[in-house]
């Protein structure tokens, strides 16, 4: 695979994995069924009490077990499918992430699995990131994204046939993480219709400040029209 390829891949997948985090937030069910529809393993943990929470069919296959079985294993989970060594690091990164509270970040990186020690370890690229809460407070709650890394190409091409993003450029999720939570919290009552005025009523500010938050959006997404700035918030369900 090109570096070009295996960055538009990467960009995929996060801005994917981004959108189907804002979904989970909203409804177990629709992170259930879009959990179904995407390629690899989608899985999520509650890393206050240490444990998984929901794992879908495909990661449920791979690891030979029942999902009711893998929420009950505990902190068991974390040392029966994977390397000691590399689960310091991964949990290091997930330990930075629940001290940000950094619900936009999604960190990337590649480690070893397997179902049992009868078989030998596969090598995953993963996506992982915080689920926002739903009262807006602190979360514990984490979200993953696995895929084999020797997998990636045809990955690549379910996700164009999952979904419309053909035009999407790839660094698409570098651009919209350029973002303040207040410009994304714009951009979506932008996407709804509302005037500078109505937003400005919403939000408790001058419609002057809405309209520098709006120039500022455009400049970030490098968007020209109000289509190009909708294709962000239909690509990462805002």
């Amino acid at each position: 695979m090109s570096s070009s390829a295996a960055k538009t891949l990467h960009a995929l997948l996060a801005s994917q994995f981004y959108a189907l985090g804002n979904e989970a937030q909203h409804s177990f069910n629709s992170l259930e069924e879009t959990g179904e529809q995407l390629p690899g393993i989608i899985a999520t943990f509650n890393m206050h009490q240490v444990c998984n929470t929901y794992t879908n069919t495909a990661g449920c296959t791979f690891l030979q077990r029942e999902r009711k079985e893998l929420q009950q294993m505990g902190t068991t989970y974390f040392t029966e499918f994977f390397i000691a060594e590399e689960m310091i690091w991964i949990l290091d990164i997930v330990k930075k992430l629940l001290v940000s509270q950094d619900t936009s970040s999604v960190k990337t990186f590649c480690h070893r699995a397997r179902p049992n020690n009868k078989t030998e370890w596969s090598w995953y690229h993963v996506n992982c990131k915080l689920l926002p809460s739903i009262d807006g407070g602190p979360t514990p709650h984490l979200i993953v994204m696995a895929n084999p890394a020797n997998r990636l190409q045809a990955v690549t091409q379910q996700l164009y046939d999952r979904f419309d993003i053909g035009t999407i450029p790839a660094n698409a999720f570098a651009i919209f993480s350029r973002l303040t939570l207040r410009e994304k919290e714009i951009l979506k009552l932008i996407a709804t219709g509302y005037s500078n005025k109505q937003i400005a009523d919403v939000l408790f500010i001058a419609s002057n400040t809405v309209e520098t938050h709006r120039k500022n959006i455009k400049h970030k997404l490098q968007a020209k029209t109000i289509t190009d700035m909708m294709r962000f918030v239909l690509l990462f369900s805002l």
